[in-house]
């Protein structure tokens, strides 16, 4: 069985040293209070990464696609993520495309994951296949393959699983192996729902944000405890 890794999205160095400490495989850069994508301040990007330095790999959220008008990333990032949201009409979605390919041309050292929201219906997002074909078609231009996050942009307490069943899932993980694609999954995810992915799906990444804080409740504290019992979660058995 191949092993999930876990990815913890931190607002602070703080956070970070301590989701890395209590055995998180990446580290994320995210604002929870800014929506499912939220971008921190370049200050607290930079802060995290030269706490970090090459201990772990390195993510940061970028928004949506209209509002990530400035690529400069520290040096030691290894992964950025663009949403889309406002995707309702052709228009808008060549400008998503646009942006996601201005985006690849000028990070070609960063891995670049494009976020497909499980709720989209909620927020005129694009569909699996099309954020699939958007980021097949731009491998070439990046030194790292792209990858797929499946997510929800609305945190109201109905998570990925409220919106994918575990088969749509699995034919998501299938259709990213065949095609050389990483993919990882989010979405309000509990204790049971990592479990339940680790063993039904095996995506490559699982990421959390609520399940590692204090109550669940993703604008508050990393608790260490919790990111120990999600790693070893994820490592038993592997």
């Amino acid at each position: 069985m191949r092993r999930t890794k876990l990815l913890i999205s931190v607002r602070s160095a703080e956070e970070a040293r301590i989701a890395l400490g209590a055995g998180a495989d990446i580290i994320d850069v995210k604002e929870p209070t800014r929506g499912s994508l939220g971008r921190c301040s370049p200050e607290t990007i930079q802060e995290i990464a030269k706490s970090i330095a090459a201990q772990a790999p390195l993510s940061v959220a970028l928004g949506e696609w209209y509002q990530s008008k400035n690529w400069s990333l520290p040096q030691n990032i290894a992964w950025a993520k663009v949403g889309f949201t406002r995707c309702s009409t052709a228009s808008e979605r060549h400008r998503g495309w646009l942006a996601w390919l201005n985006a690849q041309r000028k990070l070609k050292s960063i891995r670049l994951i494009g976020v497909v929201y499980a709720d989209r219906i909620r927020v005129n997002g694009p569909c699996f296949s099309q954020v699939h074909e958007w980021v097949e078609s731009t491998k070439k231009l990046s030194a790292h393959p792209p990858g797929i996050l499946i997510d929800t942009a609305i945190k109201d307490g109905r998570g990925l699983l409220a919106w994918h069943s575990l088969n749509a899932l699995r034919r998501y993980q299938e259709h990213c192996l065949r095609h050389g694609l990483f993919l990882a999954l989010a979405g309000s995810l509990t204790f049971a729902d990592v479990l339940l992915l680790k063993q039904s799906v095996q995506p490559d990444v699982i990421a959390v944000r609520g399940a590692a804080c204090a109550g669940s409740a993703r604008v508050a504290s990393i608790q260490p405890d919790r990111v120990r019992s999600l790693a070893q979660c994820l490592r038993a058995g592997s």
